[in-house]
Formats: C-alpha cells, sequence, structure tokens
C-alpha cells in the first residue's frame, strides 16, 4: 500500500491510496474461509463446501468488503499519523478513482479530496466589540414604580360598603319564608361587591354598615359557580347549592393606590432610610438594572461571536465545503438553495474553524458533563426553589430527574451549546477590546423589533 497526498489548491489536497491485491490476499483468503466454514449450500454437509466454489461465489463481494475496510483505515490512519487539520470529512472523488473491476484488478487506485483547515493567528485582543449595558429607562421605573404602588395599597376599613370593597360575612340558609334553617347550610364567605352579577342584589349591599343582617339571594347575586365555589359545595353533591340565605356584614375591606411617601419608602425597602423620591426611583433603577444583567449578557453572547467572526480573517476552501455539504444533505438540499444560503453556510464554518482554534489554545472551553447537569438544575429546579432549601440531599434527590432529562438527546445537544456560548462570550469579553454604551430598555427593545423586522424582509 501507498499513499500520497498531491496538493490542489491553497487549502485543498487530494490524497492518492494505491492498493495491491497482495495487500488484501491473507485477509480475502481468511474471510472466505470464514463463509465456507458458514455455507450451507445444497449437495453440501456444512463446512465441506469447496473453496474453489466459495470464492467464485462469494470472491467479487469479499474483495470490495476488505478493499472498504482497508481504505477507509488507511484514509483515517493517514490523515492522523500526519496530523492534517482538515474540514469536513474526506469526498471520494469518483472522477479519478473510476471503475474498479474486483475479478480482474491486481492494483487499485483510489482519490480523496479533502479541504484543509486555514493557519491564522487568532489575535482576540485585536477584536473591538461594543458591549450595550441595559438600563432602566424612565418608563420602565415608572412603570415598576406603579406596579408596587398597586401590588402594596393601603388597607381600611369603611363604615359603609362601597361597591369598590370587600365584604366578609356570616351566612345561613333559610327557607321559602326566609327564616334561617337550623341544621341548614352554614359558612363564612368573603367576596368583593363588584363581583356581584345582579344589580338589584348589589344594591342590597351598597351603604350597608359592620352588622348589618338581611336575607339575600346569593345564587342570583353571584352566580352558581361562584356562590358553589365560596360554600365549598362539592361538585360531586347529589343536590345543588341552597340559594337563600341570611347573611351577617362581618368586616368591610377597602384597599386603595398607595401613596409615594416616606412610609411607602420603608415597606419597599425596609431599613434603606430612603426619604425622597428621586432616592426611591434610583433604588427601583438599581433593581431593574439587577435583573437587566443577563439581558445584556444574552446580547453580548449573540453579538460577540458575530464580531469575532466578522474581524477575524482567514481564507476558506468555499467550493470544497459547500460539496462537502451536499454531498451530506443526500439530496435535502439544491445547489440552487445551499447558493441562496451560502453566506450563512460560510458564517457558520468560519466559527466552528475559530471555535476549534479556540479550544485547542483552551481546553477549559470544553464543556463538562457536570456543568450540563448543574445547568439543568438551574433551569428546571432554580425557579421553583430557595437557595437556603438547596442541600447536599437534595442534591441527590434531583439526580435521577437530571438523567431522565439528559435522556433526551436533543435537549443534552441544547444547553450543552447553551453553556459553551455562554462561556466563549466571557473569554471573548476578557480578551477583546470592549466599549461598554449603556442603553435604556425601551431603547434595546425598539432596535432589536427594527433589525428583527429588517431581517424577516
Amino acid at each position: 500500500m501507498n499513499i500520497t497526498k498531491e496538493q490542489t489548491g491553497e487549502l485543498t489536497a487530494t490524497i492518492q491510496i494505491n492498493l495491491q491485491h497482495t495487500d488484501l490476499e491473507s485477509d480475502v483468503t481468511k474471510a472466505l474461509k470464514d463463509y465456507q466454514r458458514k455455507a450451507t449450500i445444497p449437495g453440501f454437509r456444512p463446512g465441506h463446501v469447496p473453496f474453489g466454489m466459495v470464492k467464485k461465489m462469494y470472491g467479487s463481494s469479499v474483495m470490495a468488503e476488505q478493499v472498504n475496510k482497508s481504505v477507509s483505515k488507511a484514509l483515517n490512519d493517514y490523515i492522523e499519523d500526519e496530523k492534517i487539520a482538515i474540514l469536513g470529512h474526506p469526498i471520494a472523488n469518483i472522477e479519478k478513482t473510476g471503475t474498479l473491476d474486483f475479478d480482474n484488478q491486481t492494483d487499485y487506485n483510489f482519490y480523496f479530496d479533502i479541504g484543509l483547515s486555514p493557519e491564522f493567528d487568532l489575535n482576540l485582543e485585536s477584536v473591538q466589540l461594543e458591549y450595550s449595558k441595559i438600563i432602566a429607562g424612565d418608563k420602565q421605573i415608572e412603570e415598576t414604580v406603579n406596579n408596587m404602588l398597586e401590588r402594596n395599597p393601603i388597607h381600611t376599613h369603611p363604615e359603609t360598603v362601597g361597591e369598590e370593597d370587600e365584604i366578609e360575612a356570616s351566612i345561613g340558609e333559610t327557607d321559602h319564608a326566609g327564616n334561617e334553617i337550623e341544621d341548614g347550610l352554614k359558612s363564612e364567605i368573603r367576596f368583593k361587591v363588584n363581583s356581584v352579577i345582579d344589580e338589584e342584589s348589589k344594591s342590597l349591599f351598597v351603604g350597608k354598615t359592620d352588622g348589618a343582617e338581611f336575607v339575600i339571594d346569593l345564587e342570583k347575586a353571584l352566580g352558581t359557580e361562584k356562590l358553589a365555589d365560596l360554600v365549598k359545595w362539592p361538585a360531586e353533591a347529589e343536590t345543588s347549592v341552597p340559594s337563600s340565605y341570611n347573611l351577617i356584614i362581618k368586616e368591610i375591606h377597602h384597599e386603595e393606590k398607595a401613596i409615594l411617601n416616606e412610609d411607602f419608602f420603608e415597606t419597599i425597602f425596609p431599613e434603606q432610610n430612603i426619604t425622597t423620591l428621586e432616592a426611591f426611583r434610583f433604588k427601583v433603577a438599581e433593581g431593574i438594572n439587577l435583573q437587566l444583567e443577563s439581558e445584556s449578557e444574552r446580547h453580548f453572547a449573540n453579538k460577540a461571536i458575530d464580531g469575532v467572526i466578522d474581524q477575524i480573517k482567514f481564507s476558506l476552501p468555499t467550493e470544497f465545503l459547500h460539496a462537502w455539504v451536499l454531498q451530506n444533505a443526500e439530496g435535502k438540499l439544491t445547489k440552487e438553495q445551499l447558493e441562496e444560503d451560502a453566506v450563512q453556510y460560510d458564517r457558520t464554518f468560519r466559527w466552528q474553524v475559530i471555535e476549534g482554534k479556540l479550544m485547542e489554545e483552551n481546553p477549559n472551553l470544553a464543556v463538562t458533563k457536570d456543568e450540563i447537569r448543574t445547568a439543568v438544575k438551574r433551569q428546571f429546579f432554580g425557579q421553583f426553589m430557595n437557595p437556603d432549601q438547596y442541600d447536599e440531599d437534595m442534591d441527590h434527590r434531583m439526580e435521577p430527574i437530571v438523567d431522565m432529562i439528559l435522556k433526551n438527546k436533543d435537549e443534552s445537544n441544547k444547553i450543552a451549546e447553551k453553556i459553551a456560548e455562554q462561556k466563549f462570550a466571557s473569554y471573548i469579553k476578557e480578551k477583546a477590546q470592549i466599549t461598554v454604551k449603556e442603553v435604556t430598555y425601551d431603547t434595546f427593545i425598539e432596535s432589536f423589533n427594527k433589525n428583527k423586522n429588517d431581517n424577516d424582509e
């Protein structure tokens, strides 16, 4: 066997493998003898078929099989032994190899085209990138403050019931004459006056004071489903929920939007000694900015890789790579479709080359199994778990669930890719020249949507 490599371009070459019949003779004979032992042919006992007959029947197919095995192994070993950095995989050059005659040929030549990985300097220190530090804008601060005011209302107990109030009441089932039934349904209920669907019934509540007592048709006032829910009437009950009750108002609750004052500042930020609206808004902005840090990091991760691809220059064996993509597609991609998306394919190849060089120079960038498992725990359990609850016992109990999630290879690969992207982005951020630019959240979203629409068009 003889193997040679001929350079056919700056980043392409052809590997020729010359195989002699004598290189394969012992392997072919061994394989045929194995066939002889197993062959079942009418007229011959198992294992006693003449070798000549076996060779005539299976010689060509066995030779083809041994040739393919030998050539494949020789090609892979040669690339590895010679430390040839290739892109994609070798492509058999059918035109140069020609048609093979395994019955009569004693000398075989196989040709494989390869694409070579380019030599270049991965100088990340020369890459200039912008880091968009997303911060809270006036609109977002205002919306957050309003949400805080609504979530922390002022509670009062007015003397009379208003349409926006909530009532706590005791109810007792009554008969048709309005008399309370001694062993009838009794319950404590709480509901908002504006949830009363019947206007006539609603008027019975408005203006009443604590201790007011009256008979009312609560099914008419609240609806069957709402009433059954309030009195916890079992869904499987054979009879419907009673409708008429004697009702006694126990307490009236009123909520109104909180007021921006020092008491409210203390409620939201205890022991922070915030006394002015300006200081309060600043503190709110700090909290929003903390939440937006992860958004800034995600945005940078997406843009950093694009920036590196654009600024690190090197050549690619484009024609070879396109041929390799089409061959791998097995008819599912046309040349026209490839040409239409050629820019994106080329950018993908460029990043794969850069990624490979980064990994070669920095093995710690490789994603480990432990990192994947930790990411699963954070992604699927972190949102439901208080950090104080996380301990060694909890970690042990989560392991079988993590195993089950990672059985889904698509999900596992997605998580690994996300971790890799974050690790690469962090490394690029550390090495490249970064210009930090503050941008408000609203401006960022507006710009993001505009770019998305432009790309869709």
